[in-house]
């Protein structure tokens, strides 16, 4: 599945698409060079709007897509913040983000 295709999507419920980029420059603040996602191309695809939860795709990996929980506080220096879970496509994360 490509990026254009999940724009088809039926979303879960509390979660919407993102459009404006404008919260990857969040994603970017949060996390350091420890972090995997600091060196990885990704785009935010949905906002979980009850929660801080980021959807994002992550082009060239073997699992394209990923939960973040952003914290909207500083820069953590270590590879475990902001929390992130990475799916191999996106029907797993449909799954999980529904139960």
């Amino acid at each position: 599945m490509n990026l254009k295709e999940i724009k088809n999507i039926n979303w879960p419920h509390n979660w919407k698409p993102v459009e404006d980029q404008a919260i990857l420059r969040e994603l970017r603040r949060e996390i350091s060079p420890l972090h995997f996602l600091f060196w990885k191309t990704v785009t935010v695809v949905a906002r979980r709007l009850d929660q801080d939860d980021i959807l994002v795709y992550i082009k060239n990996y073997q699992k394209p897509f990923a939960t973040v929980h952003l914290t909207w506080s500083k820069r953590e220096w270590t590879s475990k913040r902001p929390r992130t879970k990475y799916f191999d496509n996106i029907s797993n994360w449909l799954k999980e983000s529904i139960e």
